[in-house]
């Protein structure tokens, strides 16, 4: 009986479990800013490169991202990582 009453009294009480879930937001939303701005600065040297209305550029994907569910960003993100590798040779001169 007293590990049951110890296991209880040691649960978080609802605010503590409000603050944890504030805080993991607060870092999810600065993961995505950081991510956001990286795709930024990416597709900028990209656009060095290419005009944003050739099929080159178009080929990341990154078009609507900034607006983006989490899962579609993730993957949108994935594809442009995946794009910018195979061209890698192409943008080595503009980093």
């Amino acid at each position: 009986m007293q590990a049951l009453l110890t296991a209880f009294v040691a649960l978080p009480t609802e605010g503590e479990g409000v603050q944890a879930a504030a805080t993991a937001t607060q870092a999810k939303e600065a993961a995505r800013t950081a991510a956001l701005g990286t795709m930024q600065r990416v597709m900028g040297m990209v656009g060095l490169v290419h005009d944003n209305r050739t099929p080159q550029y178009k080929a990341f994907g990154t078009s609507g991202l900034n607006s983006a569910s989490e899962g579609d960003l993730y993957l949108g993100l994935v594809r442009a990582v995946r794009v910018g590798r195979a061209n890698l040779a192409a943008y080595a001169s503009k980093v």
